[in-house]
């Protein structure tokens, strides 16, 4: 606890003298205004970016099915199981979708954390896995399933629809900003809502594919080259600006 108030103590001090301060999204400067009393001159928001191996991956099923012998369907989630991604409502959520007709599997890639639930019933727990078994893993599963109760910004849903991989998350923070219109957002902490949402991808294929479709689109729209360059351009106009009087 003490690391923490620390940690959080310097981040406040730093965000009060910074001339700067680059936000991940439009909702982290929110929060940056609400929280630290950040000024809106101050803050320039710069998206994160899509990496170009997450896109969609031929053979991507075959090696799921050699690597880790997961040859049902499955939804995938990505992250920590810590508090704030839910882990208790993913499990819910599976099983509504499961409940509304879905026969499937739920894997969960990324180290648990240490406040992961004692157990996660049948989901099977991957651990940690390369990007390139992540892109893989993405490109194969019937959506992400994902939860998760704050966002800064969101990279498992923008890595899902770069690879071709619908979305059904909550809709709270960063998420509508990253997903749009290309995903299924549910009202926050309604489990239920969340696994019937995606049981109806697995069941109905033509909505399925139409939100592929969305999400690549969406994807797209971000790129860490269009970061790099507003990264530049806010520091440009900083130095432009010269010296703050007094």
């Amino acid at each position: 606890m003490a690391g923490e108030r620390f940690r959080y103590g310097t981040a406040h001090r730093l965000l009060r003298r910074a001339e700067l301060v680059f936000a991940v999204s439009e909702a982290t400067a929110v929060d940056l205004r609400r929280l630290a009393r950040v000024e809106d001159s101050r803050i320039r928001v710069v998206h994160e970016g899509l990496e170009p191996l997450f896109q969609p991956r031929a053979g991507a099923s075959v090696r799921v099915a050699e690597r880790w012998r997961q040859e049902r369907p499955y939804f995938l989630f990505v992250g920590a199981l810590d508090v704030r991604k839910d882990p208790r409502g993913l499990l819910r959520a599976w099983n509504a979708a499961r409940e509304a007709g879905a026969d499937i599997d739920l894997l969960v890639a990324g180290d648990p954390g240490r406040q992961a639930p004692a157990t996660m019933g049948d989901a099977r727990l991957l651990g940690r896995v390369t990007d390139e078994e992540l892109a893989d893993l993405l490109s194969a599963a019937a959506c992400l399933l994902f939860p998760s109760l704050y966002e800064g910004f969101g990279l498992p849903p923008l890595e899902a629809m770069g690879c071709g991989c619908p979305v059904v998350a909550y809709r709270n923070s960063s998420l509508p900003e990253v997903v749009g219109e290309a995903g299924v957002l549910v009202p926050n902490r309604d489990a239920e809502a969340l696994g019937r949402a995606a049981a109806e991808l697995v069941l109905d294929p033509n909505q399925r594919r139409r939100l592929v479709a969305r999400g690549r689109k969406q994807a797209a729209r971000f790129s860490w080259e269009k970061a790099a360059r507003a990264t530049v351009a806010g520091y440009r106009a900083l130095l432009s600006a010269g010296p703050e009087p007094g």
